[in-house]
């Protein structure tokens, strides 16, 4: 007579409705039987679309698709290390611990970015109450620096890929990774922040910022001397600012002569720049940026080589993804200026329309 099923039996069990006597590795209902034991331990049943919001499961459902191919998408001990990470930070918050709660903080927003989980919470608002709720002379040492240099840097490329103003506001300078040598990309990196600052400004303003902001990076240029990755590497961030600016303040893009310049001049520096440098890690925005300017069939072969290369030497699956967007937008743009003969599609509000979410820029 079968019995009630248990938690602790093998699955052939319990899918059965038998008693398991719990024999490992197999039980001894299903040898006598000669069964195929199915083993024990837990398994995670996903949710079916069809008990999710309607939104919810177009969402997934175009996930699914988008990742279908990608060997490289979230997996169960993913998923466990975020639950790790987010007992943590209680444990951390607890004790009053703000540079391990913002570490922990940190850490989840780079899975998101990574990953696109889409897990509901506003990491860099969070760190920013962690930072605000510590006080000022709590971040004066070195670890302190590079995670206010983290943050900073995590918030002003958001602000790009949701087309808002960045969190913070800070004041200081704070070195990326520590690096004196990286300055010069951290004032690039502000300058970024300004334009992002510019989308909240009344009309009447915009043309006094712009301005402002264009001097900047005229006074940032390294047209002269030797350049190592570094300098490539600030080069090619001040000309995609180039084009940030002026998309954000006249809304002008490719086929606009300046437009293609820059996306031009931005892609030749990231060329000189060796893939399995680890300045790479920080050219996804840049890349992006002058990618979905270009017009010209090689610079676009270009692109296209240059995120896979750096996938290969990398396997983010982040790369994937921002390399189909450039597509999309490719595609999209392509079909305006072959409608209209010219361009007023901003990149990132493109990506926001079509995917119902951020471009993934770091």
């Amino acid at each position: 007579m079968p019995f009630s099923r248990t938690r602790t039996g093998c699955y052939t069990c319990r899918e059965d409705g038998y008693k398991c006597d719990e024999q490992k590795p197999f039980c001894g209902r299903c040898i006598r039987l000669q069964k195929t034991c199915k083993g024990y331990g837990v398994r995670l049943k996903w949710q079916p679309l069809q008990g999710l919001s309607k939104s919810k499961r177009a969402r997934n459902t175009r996930q699914q698709k988008e990742y279908s191919n990608d060997e490289t998408t979230p997996t169960l001990s993913t998923t466990r290390y975020r639950l790790v990470a987010v007992s943590a930070l209680r444990q951390t918050i607890q004790n009053e611990d703000p540079e391990l709660s913002l570490a922990t903080i940190l850490m989840l927003q780079v899975s998101d970015r990574l990953f696109t989980v889409d897990s509901g919470v506003d990491h860099l608002s969070g760190a920013k109450a962690i930072i605000n709720q510590a006080g000022i002379n709590k971040w004066n040492s070195s670890r302190a620096s590079f995670l206010l240099s983290l943050c900073s840097y995590h918030d002003i490329l958001a602000s790009v890929s949701r087309g808002k103003s960045p969190v913070f506001e800070f004041d200081g300078e704070f070195p990326i990774e520590g690096m004196e040598s990286m300055k010069e990309l951290t004032s690039v990196l502000r300058i970024v922040g300004q334009i992002s600052r510019m989308r909240d400004q009344d009309a009447k303003h915009l043309d006094a910022w712009g301005y402002a902001i264009e001097e900047i990076l005229n006074e940032l240029d390294q047209s002269e001397g030797t350049m190592g990755d570094v300098e490539h590497t600030v080069q090619a961030y001040r000309y995609a600012a180039y084009i940030y600016l002026y998309r954000v303040w006249h809304n002008k893009g490719a086929p606009d002569p300046s437009a293609l310049k820059y996306a031009r001049s931005c892609l030749a520096h990231l060329s000189l720049v060796a893939v399995g440098s680890p300045l790479v890690s920080a050219q996804v925005w840049p890349l992006w940026t002058a990618g979905c300017e270009s017009i010209d069939v090689d610079q676009r072969q270009f692109v296209l080589d240059r995120i896979d290369a750096m996938y290969e030497a990398r396997h983010l699956p982040s790369l994937r993804r921002i390399k189909q967007d450039i597509v999309d937008v490719w595609n999209i743009k392509d079909e305006q200026r072959n409608l209209i003969g010219v361009d007023n599609v901003d990149c990132i509000k493109a990506i926001l329309r079509s995917r119902q979410r951020e471009a993934d820029l770091t």
